[in-house]
């Protein structure tokens, strides 16, 4: 049995892949946001990470990985560019990869990427999605910060209301008047303890569910939603949040999900990393995603 990086081709030599890898190496948004520098350097570790554990064959779910193609695209350049330059090269170049590829795994980087990855989605038709995550991201600034995009996307009418739920806030993570913001647009919000309270499981496919068919949907994670004594690299750790397990999880239960066209994992920070815990978790996400990919296909 291979390994898992052994199925994954480089580059555009697998026009007909079931998923595409692209990483988007840009932290300026967590720098305006005040949060800790070094997102820029998750998907070259991540990608290491994947290369060195993962079989293409899962255990518990006894599903064969071989039967998926898989490409990746390498990363999106975006050197010496600032934050407006950056999300408009980043928006681009995604609807060029949604054109070729019908699922795409986006490593990032700060997740002021999402306003882009994400507007990007949403020229393929009505879009709808999951935001896993300890802080809501919905300030109204006129700046690209990485606590900015879902407000954006919002204000913006590229996402609905009715369409979006923010999943995984911790209790002292939100203001007042980010709660009214979401209320007011329609949005659904299950925090961290709601989550434990009613499982995984429960929580992603009632989700899901909600949001209804249709739609080309997306699961965007921010790491720090898993605790910090699991994910020490992320930009603004926390001592709460999920443990490997439900991420996993929620990560595979994505993976099963049709009509799902993004996943994305944002501000893993592996300057601040313990022994590339991190990425390693985040490489982990990715091998469970790829699982459920696999499932859905098998069957």
């Amino acid at each position: 049995m291979p390994f898992l990086i052994e199925l994954i081709k480089r580059g555009e030599t697998c026009d007909d892949a079931d998923v595409a890898i692209v990483g988007i190496p840009f932290d300026k948004g967590v720098v305006l946001e005040g949060g800790r520098p070094g997102s820029s350097m998750a998907p070259e570790n991540i990608r290491a990470e994947l290369s060195k554990y993962h079989k293409a064959y899962n255990l518990k779910n006894d599903v064969d990985l071989r039967n998926l193609k898989i490409v990746d695209m390498g990363d999106i350049p975006l050197k010496g560019m600032d934050s407006w330059q950056a999300h408009k090269k980043i928006q681009a170049e995604m609807e060029k990869i949604f054109d070729k590829y019908p699922v795409v795994i986006v490593l990032g980087g700060g997740h002021d990427i999402s306003y882009s990855t994400i507007k990007a989605l949403s020229t393929r038709g009505p879009i709808g999605g999951l935001n896993l995550d300890a802080h809501m991201d919905v300030k109204d600034r006129d700046d690209l910060g990485s606590g900015t995009p879902f407000g954006n996307l919002l204000r913006e009418e590229i996402l609905g209301g009715k369409n979006f739920i923010e999943m995984g806030m911790h209790d002292n993570f939100a203001t007042k008047d980010d709660v009214d913001f979401l209320r007011s647009k329609g949005c659904k919000i299950i925090p961290l303890s709601s989550v434990n309270k009613k499982g995984v499981d429960k929580s992603i496919k009632s989700t899901f569910k909600y949001i209804g068919a249709r739609k080309s949907l997306f699961l965007s994670v921010d790491i720090d939603v898993v605790a910090e004594a699991f994910a020490p690299g992320c930009s603004a750790p926390s001592a709460d949040g999920f443990s490997p397990q439900k991420i996993i999880r929620a990560s595979y239960l994505a993976g099963k999900q049709k009509g799902l066209k993004l996943f994305e994992i944002m501000e893993v920070n592996p300057k601040h990393d313990t022994d590339n815990r991190t990425s390693r978790l985040a490489a982990t996400m990715i091998a469970a995603f790829l699982t459920g990919l696999a499932k859905i296909k098998s069957n």
